[in-house]
């Protein structure tokens, strides 16, 4: 229900930002904690890297924390006991980078764009795992395009995916919002 309505807002253009400074690290460094005990939990392996010179970013924290959460999530669904999942942060190309990876059943070449689309799903969860509504990828997209970043995904089917964020450093998206 709550991505219905997050849809529904960013589109008319009602979502409530909460715009700041972000300390990246500080945010992933949250997320790994918190999603530690649930992999693990998952018999999955959980790796968190995070280089000592990702920037600070502006932005609204709590939407961040949203699409890194919901990549984890989607990675815990699509991938079997026993794989991993990866948590990175990193300052490449001018850019503050994030990405999560795993060795789930990955996502076919010819659907990795239409994977952002709502209300789209492809492939099968794994048996045990609910299906979603089809629109936390599209949200998280959008989340990301309003920071002025962009999200991809290089994937390979029974290999495993990298959904990937880029957002520009604090300083350049102050400069983009002005």
């Amino acid at each position: 229900m709550n991505d219905v309505l997050d849809i529904s807002r960013i589109e008319a253009g009602h979502m409530d930002w909460k715009m700041s400074s972000i300390d990246v690290s500080e945010l992933l460094t949250d997320l790994g904690r918190t999603f530690a005990p649930l992999i693990t939990l998952a018999k999955l392996t959980f790796d968190v890297q995070i280089a000592g010179d990702v920037a600070q970013v502006y932005g609204d924290r709590d939407r961040l924390h949203q699409v890194i959460a919901n990549l984890l999530n989607n990675a815990m669904k699509f991938t079997r006991a026993g794989g991993r999942i990866a948590l990175r942060g990193e300052l490449a190309d001018d850019e503050l980078r994030i990405s999560v990876s795993d060795t789930g059943i990955g996502v076919a070449e010819s659907d990795q764009e239409r994977i952002f689309e709502k209300f789209q799903q492809v492939g099968d969860t794994l048996t045990d795992k609910p299906r979603g509504t089809g629109l936390g990828l599209a949200i998280c997209r959008d989340i990301v395009e309003h920071h002025q970043g962009r999200m991809w995904v290089d994937s390979q089917p029974g290999v495993g995916s990298t959904f990937s964020v880029a957002l520009p450093p604090e300083a350049e998206a102050l400069e983009l919002a002005a």
